[in-house]
């Protein structure tokens, strides 16, 4: 994803934190306890209000990663591939795993961005609990790396950034399988950029003389739009142990994979849709924003909880 749409998700994802707790769920899919929901909202009624604090943050924070720290082509990735599509896909698996019953295949150097989760998740944990015995981490410090880390697990919504074949094919990568054309995943970023600035210029979400921003709907804006009363229950959480985030953001990464195969077939990967695109985009982009609060909020539950 690109600047403005990351600023976008970010803000979107405080606006959402304690309201979407009504809709938490565990990992099965089912609806967390009531005394859950209820124990877990009161921290993310402090936490938002810490976040909205230090709002000023998030343009710089939550497009560091890519524009400060540079290490897209290790840690914004999870490359996957699935047995179907490459007949020699067993020559280039680094790891697999399963979801929904479906199995997942990690290729070699397909990038790490489950674990560069984690391992923020935990820094930032542990941040908060020295916070309790000194002030040496600032709340704009802890803020900071919590927009930080928001930009991998919004990466991690994106279908290009989770399946092999929008990687150019090489030697170091199954040969016996259809790629598809790399012009697409820069031209759906696009799309998505252009849709959602808009709506954060009326936001207010980014300055109005920022250079280059698209102040004109496009055809992609109304998918993007998320207001609190409507949309709330579009914004699905998750209650994460702090054990289980890698498996957490695995399985956000195969649904991503998931979305990638049906807008890229595996027959027939070019042919894309841009109908096929919109119609999916507010899911891709309430799923950007559910999972970020649902990092944030295992991050914050469970600060001070053993493993």
């Amino acid at each position: 994803m690109k600047h403005y749409t990351h600023v976008y998700l970010a803000n979107k994802a405080v606006e959402f934190l304690w309201d979407s707790v009504d809709n938490l769920s565990y990992r099965s899919g089912s609806l967390a306890r009531s005394s859950v929901r209820r124990r877990v909202k009161g921290g993310a009624a402090d936490l938002q209000r810490i976040l909205r604090s230090h709002m000023d943050r998030i343009e710089e924070a939550s497009w560091a990663p890519d524009d400060i720290l540079y290490d897209m082509k290790t840690f914004h990735i999870y490359k996957l591939m699935m047995a179907n599509e490459f007949t020699d896909y067993r020559d280039f698996v680094a790891e697999e795993f399963k979801v929904g019953g479906k199995t997942y295949y990690k290729v070699n150097g397909g990038g790490g961005l489950p674990y560069k989760v984690d391992h923020l998740a935990r820094l930032l944990a542990d941040m908060v609990k020295l916070r309790a015995y000194n002030d040496i981490f600032t709340m704009e410090h802890i803020c900071y790396l919590f927009f930080l880390l928001s930009h991998y697990i919004a990466d991690a919504n994106v279908p290009m950034h989770t399946d092999v074949r929008d990687d150019k094919p090489s030697r170091k990568k199954p040969q016996n399988g259809n790629y598809y054309s790399t012009k697409w995943h820069g031209k759906i970023e696009k799309l998505w950029e252009k849709g959602s600035t808009p709506i954060a210029l009326r936001e207010n979400i980014i300055p109005s003389e920022r250079k280059g921003c698209n102040s004109v709907d496009t055809n992609m804006t109304p998918f993007l739009k998320f207001y609190l009363k409507p949309n709330v229950k579009d914004i699905h959480t998750t209650y994460v142990k702090p054990n289980q985030l890698i498996k957490y953001m695995q399985t956000v990464c195969a649904h991503s994979k998931d979305r990638s195969v049906i807008l890229f077939p595996v027959s027939n990967p070019d042919n894309f849709s841009e109908a096929k695109l919109e119609g999916m985009s507010h899911d891709i982009f309430a799923d950007a924003i559910g999972s970020i609060i649902s990092v944030w909020l295992a991050i914050w539950d469970h600060a001070f909880a053993d493993d």
